[in-house]
């Protein structure tokens, strides 16, 4: 069974989904609105937020949400973020969540260590594999994904690249959160052994390069969906600076065939500091969705 669709070439997260829809609504509605603008960014795909830690979304501006890009041609994932304190419910809210919207590809947001409002995210291996199992069960594995950390070996003190290894043989993918902020820096090279004369400090190729290699290294050749950066602060540099490395990136990365896909974080909606106008325009014009990705 082939890769499902809306885990390969170009296309993004979506956090809010009433924001999103606000954002971007123009003057032919908020449903439409969205679909012209996904597709002026070259956008075929969205992942859409289900569930927190602290349960589900808002029902109604998903669903709208859901079925304006639905209708518009736009493939769909669901996503949730999984805290693996109660593996049980973390499936339960992974497979009724699709089931509520007729969503069949699902990315389950996975992050050992990650202090969250629920309290620092741990997983064992044994909870770990039963989920997945679970999962693969419900969705089959090409249309299951995990996004996580971007070098994993960085948060081993939560098992992290264990846990990666046991869901490389259940998952179609993984979807390292490559924001690159000022990365690399001292602890990238520390950890995976890198040469900063062949990973420079501070750039978004760079540092884009850098997570894909340290997937490899790791022993992991699934394929690879990176999540880009398109958005600022979290104690990082300016937008200013933020537009800027995003428009570097698109100009200058050049290894689209290591990769399936690229996704961003994230769409953006009202009020929040995600994609601002200029990284929209930067997408608009770099036509990501004619690079030539790996086939999977």
């Amino acid at each position: 069974m082939p890769l499902h669709a809306a885990f390969k070439g170009h296309g993004t997260f979506v956090y809010n989904a009433n924001g999103t829809l606000q954002r971007y609504k123009g003057n032919s509605g908020p449903g439409p609105g969205v679909v012209n603008a996904f597709k002026t960014m070259g956008f075929a795909s969205a992942w859409i937020r289900l569930f927190g830690v602290t349960g589900a979304v808002a029902h109604a501006p998903t669903l709208e949400l859901v079925n304006a890009l639905r209708n518009g041609g736009i493939e769909i994932a669901g996503w949730g973020y999984c805290h693996g304190a109660d593996w049980e419910m973390d499936l339960s809210r992974s497979i009724d969540q699709c089931d509520r919207y007729g969503i069949e590809a699902f990315v389950a947001d996975v992050e050992p260590g990650n202090s969250t409002s629920a309290g620092r995210t741990k997983w064992s291996r044994s909870d770990f594999a039963a989920y997945l199992e679970g999962l693969v069960e419900r969705f089959g594995g090409d249309n299951i994904g995990v996004s996580t950390w971007p070098v994993p070996k960085i948060q081993d003190a939560y098992d992290s690249v264990e846990l990666m290894k046991l869901a490389a043989p259940r998952v179609g993918m993984f979807a390292p959160q490559a924001y690159w902020m000022r990365f690399p820096k001292k602890i990238h090279y520390d950890v995976t052994g890198f040469k900063e004369s062949k990973y420079p400090k501070d750039s978004p190729e760079s540092f884009v390069w850098l997570v894909i290699d340290a997937w490899r290294k790791m022993g992991i050749e699934s394929p690879l969906v990176v999540t880009g950066q398109t958005y600022w602060g979290e104690g990082g540099p300016s937008q200013s600076v933020m537009e800027k490395k995003l428009a570097t990136l698109t100009r200058t990365f050049d290894a689209w065939n290591k990769i399936v896909g690229f996704n961003w974080w994230h769409a953006g909606g009202v009020g929040t500091k995600a994609m601002s106008p200029a990284m929209v325009a930067t997408l608009k014009a770099a036509k990501l969705d004619e690079k030539d990705y790996a086939d999977a």
